[in-house]
């Protein structure tokens, strides 16, 4: 069967709705979200209220966990708090409490999902080179895993005697025999240089992931963005894909 994976919406309503009529066209028959439901974009409200509507099976991110517990977004940048505030404001207690209870990971059909990666401290470890690779693998048991977080599409494999590889998304025959960690990229925030929305599917027979690339309304995300008074920054990097 075919598995939809998605991962880091951040509040990008017309990057959504784009990825999830183009997981329909391939019939999937279930759609994980690795996390970040919210930050960033305009319309928090509305995306949580879509992934909720779709009943997809979604894990929490970095971004759901700072705006469903406050103090946590401390240390970020100034412009990240003022969204995380502001998301904070606009969300209804029904969808903060929705994002406070999401669990850390989930497991369906054999795949495990996570945010950032299996290792427990420090929290939302990136897993973007060697090193990384090895902490993650520590503490990944399962065999097929994915995740979100850099909002890069990526693919660390581990070989038990080997070292680690990490290459670049592409349509990809997972090793039935190794250890691998699937990045599927950003919906709403891609940052390899393409702004189109990243989502990608899993068929559970043949273990092949296939990356999608979706064309959206980047103008309109922009705009809600800007109608919000939210940085202009966070509207300006969506057209670039960084």
């Amino acid at each position: 069967m075919k598995i939809g994976i998605i991962s880091d919406i951040h509040a990008n309503l017309p990057a959504l709705q784009a990825v999830l009529a183009r997981l329909d066209q391939e019939d999937c028959v279930k759609i994980l979200c690795c996390g970040d439901v919210v930050g960033y974009g305009g319309n928090p409200r509305e995306c949580v209220d879509l992934v909720r509507q779709r009943n997809l099976l979604c894990v929490r991110g970095n971004h759901d966990h700072m705006v469903a517990y406050p103090g946590r977004e401390a240390l970020m940048r100034a412009d990240v708090r003022r969204v995380i505030q502001w998301t904070r404001e606009t969300l209804d207690k029904e969808a903060f409490d929705w994002l406070a209870e999401l669990p850390m990971e989930v497991n369906y059909a054999g795949i495990n999902v996570v945010h950032s990666s299996h290792v427990f401290r420090p929290e939302w470890h990136y897993v973007v080179d060697e090193r990384s690779i090895c902490a993650n693998f520590l503490f990944q048991s399962c065999a097929t895993a994915f995740n979100g977080h850099t909002h890069l599409p990526l693919v660390a494999i581990h070989n038990r005697g080997s070292r680690p590889r990490l290459i670049m998304l592409r349509d990809f025959d997972l090793p039935r025999d190794d250890r691998c960690m699937i990045n599927v990229g950003s919906v709403g925030q891609p940052r390899d240089r393409h702004p189109q929305a990243a989502c990608a599917v899993f068929e559970t027979r043949t273990r092949r992931v296939s990356l999608f690339r979706v064309d959206y309304d980047v103008a309109l995300a922009q705009k809600a963005i800007r109608n919000a008074d939210l940085p202009a920054f966070f509207a300006e990097r969506l057209g670039e894909g960084r």
